[in-house]
């Protein structure tokens, strides 16, 4: 089972398909809207690992939240 929306806290960062779970996107689409410049690097996602290219990303769920108008 997924997590609720108030299970999440402000300025928490998550990964990708936790984040997906809880917005109910796909993890392509996610990807597919950051290849797009829906998000911006550093405000809506990170990288766990900044020196690895091919790092996990993180995502800052209050701001990705606010993006899609989606309150808490």
């Amino acid at each position: 089972m997924g997590m609720s929306k108030k299970e999440i806290s402000a300025g928490r960062w998550v990964e990708s398909r936790p984040l997906c779970e809880i917005v109910g996107f796909s993890y392509t689409t996610l990807h597919r809207l950051k290849g797009e410049g829906y998000w911006t690097e550093g405000r809506h996602y990170r990288r766990k690992n900044p020196t690895r290219p091919k790092s996990e990303l993180l995502w800052n769920v209050d701001r990705v939240f606010l993006k899609l108008g989606i309150a808490l």
